[in-house]
């Protein structure tokens, strides 16, 4: 099974232009009359490897499957930080 994340920090009414190399994106209208939302976006390459970690290493799921079935979870696994799919420029 292949999963693909995504990072989507919303900004609000700003059209924000990332330094990092994320992409503006429209997050929601929630109506006609309504203001646009927006949100920076970007790519998380290691959603993948975390989930396998859970399932192989930690033993705390069977497959892959397993993972989001559940939403009454009191546990929220985030392993975004170290993978964001963005060039870092000093």
């Amino acid at each position: 099974m292949t999963r693909h994340e995504f990072f989507l920090p919303v900004t609000f009414d700003q059209a924000v232009e990332s330094k990092q190399g994320l992409l503006t994106t429209v997050g929601y209208q929630l109506g006609k009359n309504k203001p646009v939302v927006y949100a920076l976006e970007g790519a998380v390459a290691i959603a993948g490897a975390c989930v396998r970690w859970l399932r192989d290493n930690l033993g705390l799921i069977k497959t892959s499957e397993e993972v989001g079935k559940d939403q009454r979870s009191e546990v929220i696994f985030c392993c975004i930080m170290t993978g964001v799919m963005v060039e870092i420029h000093g």
